[in-house]
């Protein structure tokens, strides 16, 4: 697991948006004390092809952030941050010309609008078993097929999962890959129909959810992180969000105090 400490002081102190739908990346920093807010990127993934699976997901991670940032300047704040955004002051008067709170959305709790300057984390993951790549399934026959596949083999399941993370004010971004093996002991029949009545197999990449309460009693070793498995790998984004910043020229750099809240940037 990543530092908590470091990837709240990150997340406290900055305008993040997650660009997924995933309730279980969402869960991932939820957990570690990370707030953000979220907008789903609503692409067509099949759009995004390649043998590789570390270049397809790549591709796809980047091909969720460009929607998400064209997103960024259409959708109500609510949509995005619909509690508010606690930990985040209001603009201030240098970016809005008035008295630090936006005309659209005047008031005291702070909320971040979309329209402002963000960190926009995106992921994009798929499993390889037995060198095929395997995104969400299509049907759930092929969920049930894929969780067959699993079912006490020796083979594992490769599951390769990219993060981009992106500064929406000086357009630079990154992306790293990382991988995870995940090996199941024998699923019996009534537990493989259980986690299809639960449907949740068809939402996950390879049909595979290893905090599904049914699948997860299955599990018999993992070989990495588990957060990569679950989709988000946040040991990996504390060491890009370091490198990050590094490459924008410090914590204080034009393109990190927009979205990046210093001690010294005005509230």
């Amino acid at each position: 697991m990543a530092n908590p400490g470091e990837l709240q002081s990150f997340f406290r102190g900055s305008r993040v948006v997650l660009g997924s739908s995933s309730k279980w990346r969402r869960k991932i920093l939820e957990d570690q004390g990370c707030p953000c807010g979220t907008m789903s990127p609503d692409i067509d993934e099949k759009e995004v092809r390649h043998d590789n699976p570390s270049a397809l997901v790549t591709m796809l991670a980047h091909r969720k952030a460009d929607a998400c940032l064209e997103k960024l300047s259409q959708v109500s704040p609510a949509d995005v941050f619909p509690g508010g955004y606690a930990y985040q002051a209001p603009r201030s008067m240098s970016e809005t010309g008035e008295n630090g709170h936006d005309a659209e959305n005047r008031g005291d709790s702070g909320a971040v609008l979309p329209s402002y300057h963000c960190w926009l984390l995106c992921s994009d993951q798929v499993v390889v078993f037995r060198e095929r790549i395997r995104e969400k399934p299509e049907n759930r026959e092929e969920a049930e097929a894929f969780l067959r596949d699993y079912s006490g083999s020796s083979d594992p399941a490769h599951i390769v999962t990219a993060i981009v993370l992106v500064n929406s004010y000086s357009k630079m971004r990154v992306d790293l890959v990382e991988t995870a093996k995940v090996w199941f002991r024998h699923i019996p029949d009534d537990a493989i129909q259980g986690i299809l009545e639960e449907g949740i197999a068809m939402t996950c990449a390879g049909g595979l959810v290893i905090d599904d309460g049914i699948m997860s009693k299955y599990v018999d070793r993992i070989h990495g992180y588990e957060d990569c498995v679950k989709g988000l790998p946040t040991v990996g984004l504390s060491q890009l969000i370091k490198e990050f910043v590094e490459k924008e020229g410090g914590p204080c750099s034009p393109g990190v105090r927009k979205c990046f809240r210093c001690t010294n940037e005005p509230a």
